[in-house]
C-alpha cells in the first residue's frame, strides 16, 4: 500500500494511448519545460534523475551556449517553482483551467491543426473552462508561443496531486 498515488500520469497515458504506458520524461533533451503543478526536483517520483537531466540542460560553457527555459504554474512554492525562469502562482485548484488556457492557445498556434467546427467547439469549450482561473492572458501567450517554437524539444508534464484530467491536458499539449 502507498499512501501517496503516483499514477495520474500513466492512467492519462493509458487512456490517450490505448494500452498501458508508464510515461518518462527526459530532461536533459528539453529546450522547453512546462510544469503544472509539478516539483520535479523536489517531491515527485524520480526527482533524482528528473535533476539530473535538468541540471545539465542549464550547463553554460562558453558565449552563446543556450540553456532550457522552464515554466511553473503552481499554488505552493516548490523547488521548482523556486528555479523556474517564469512562474504563475494560482490556486491549486486552478491548474485545470490554466491547463485549458494553455491547450487553447496552443490550438491558435499551430498551424498544422485544421480549423473545423468540432474543433472550434473544443476551443471555445476550453476557453470558457480557462474563464474561470482569472489568469493572465499574456502569460499564457507567451509561454505557449515560446513552447510551439521549440516544437519537438519541448516537455509538458503535471504533478501527482493533479487529476487525469490535467495530465490527459498534458499529453495534448
Amino acid at each position: 500500500y502507498e499512501p501517496i498515488s503516483f499514477d495520474g500520469a500513466s492512467k492519462a497515458a493509458s487512456i490517450g494511448f490505448g494500452k498501458s504506458l508508464v510515461p518518462r520524461f527526459h530532461f536533459g533533451k528539453a529546450e522547453r519545460i512546462l510544469s503544472l503543478d509539478c516539483d520535479f526536483l523536489g517531491d515527485e517520483e524520480d526527482a533524482h534523475i528528473s535533476t539530473k537531466g535538468f541540471s545539465d540542460g542549464r550547463v553554460v560553457e562558453r558565449p552563446g551556449d543556450s540553456m532550457n527555459r522552464l515554466y511553473v504554474v503552481e499554488g505552493l512554492m516548490t523547488l521548482t517553482g523556486s528555479n523556474a525562469d517564469h512562474r504563475l502562482r494560482v490556486p491549486t485548484s486552478q491548474v485545470f483551467a490554466v491547463g485549458a488556457a494553455l491547450l487553447a492557445e496552443a490550438l491558435e498556434l499551430d498551424s498544422s491543426v485544421a480549423d473545423d467546427v468540432q474543433l472550434g467547439a473544443f476551443k471555445n469549450s476550453l476557453r470558457q473552462i480557462a474563464a474561470t482561473a482569472n489568469v493572465s492572458s499574456e502569460w499564457v501567450a507567451e509561454a505557449m508561443k515560446d513552447l510551439v517554437a521549440h516544437s519537438g524539444h519541448s516537455l509538458v508534464l503535471a504533478g501527482y496531486r493533479q487529476p487525469v484530467a490535467v495530465h490527459l491536458l498534458v499529453l495534448a499539449l
